[in-house]
């Protein structure tokens, strides 16, 4: 910390990781085609904004985790929901994209759309969950991120912790109704508890959206401990920050014991054969362009395999409904 000012949440607290929300850099809209985002919205990842935020750490000596939605001059039609880290050397140590795009609202692509093609590229010995559910080890613990939408599939935190993540990072804009606040909460908790790991969980706080005059976000941001245990919370909407200590030892120590510690009894021999054939099918923009407007964002739902599932029983289709 020789040279740095440290930014302090107490005297005898030097904070250490600072996570904001989703969209912190950039806002949500849900009227840009495209062509308004790549003039007037995306970013990249490294890029200015990010070196702005890199002096801050330098500056302060701390972690910072945020998201950002990223144009990738290699996919110029399309671009993504992505996750990073900085470290307090101001280097960018860590990027994820997220993997479960809110598909009714938000225009960004899944490397799922794109799976194939991403392989292509990829070099080295790592796995294909490594690649798409990287983490990175510090100081602080071993760090993983995941986004917003990605909180509702268990298999994410999941890939990242069997990748050895510790400290499960969420960057959010939880909606409400949408998603209600109880759910939002349980979800983080299980998430935590189930994968022995911390997490923490940011999320925009706007009471008011001239778009969507339904939906608030209401805050909520919170932190859980490798025991589902919430640490810290913001009830509320508008700024805040919520704070807690990380036990890394702690944690390291319940992982070594048997009791409540889930990743050592996976018994993944079964769960292998429930996920055998594709559900929700990849590679969909690899040979075209993704929908370039909001209004276009149907194409991209999953109706077919929802009538898959009714015709195989999973689903039961209700009285009077058809498929017209």
């Amino acid at each position: 910390m020789t040279g740095r000012t440290p930014l302090l949440a107490s005297p005898q607290l030097p904070m250490k990781l600072v996570v904001f929300p989703e969209f912190f850099i950039q806002g949500w809209t849900g009227q840009a085609t495209l062509e308004d985002y790549k003039r007037e919205i995306l970013i990249q990842v490294p890029g200015d904004e990010t070196r702005r935020l890199a002096e801050i750490c330098v500056k302060y000596g701390v972690f910072l985790c945020s998201g950002a939605l990223e144009y990738d001059a290699d996919w110029d039609d399309r671009f993504f929901n992505t996750a990073f880290v900085l470290n307090p050397d101001g280097e960018l140590i860590l990027k994820y994209r997220k993997f479960n795009t809110a598909l009714p609202y938000d225009m960004d692509t899944s490397p799922h759309d794109m799976l194939d093609a991403l392989k292509e590229g990829w070099s080295g010995n790592r796995s294909m969950l490594e690649h798409l559910f990287p983490v990175v080890r510090t100081e602080i613990g071993a760090l993983g991120a995941f986004v917003c939408m990605d909180g509702h599939f268990p298999e994410v935190t999941r890939a990242l912790a069997l990748n050895g993540a510790e400290i499960l990072l969420r960057p959010t804009a939880m909606p409400e109704p949408m998603v209600s606040r109880v759910v939002w909460r349980a979800e983080n908790q299980v998430r935590a508890l189930e994968n022995t790991a911390y997490v923490i969980a940011p999320t925009i706080g706007r009471v008011k959206s001239d778009e969507l005059p339904q939906t608030t976000w209401p805050g909520g941001a919170m932190i859980a401990d490798y025991r589902g245990v919430v640490l810290s919370a913001t009830d509320y909407p508008g700024e805040g920050y919520c704070t807690a200590t990380v036990h890394l030892e702690e944690l390291r120590r319940q992982r070594m014991i048997d009791e409540r510690n889930f990743l050592p009894l996976l018994r993944t021999e079964v769960w292998r054969e429930m996920y055998s054939q594709s559900i929700y099918p990849p590679n969909q923009y690899v040979d075209q362009s993704p929908p370039d407007s909001h209004a276009r964002l149907s194409e991209r739902a999953a109706y077919g395999v929802i009538r898959r599932f009714v015709a195989q029983r999973v689903f039961t289709q209700p009285q009077g409904l058809t498929d017209e």
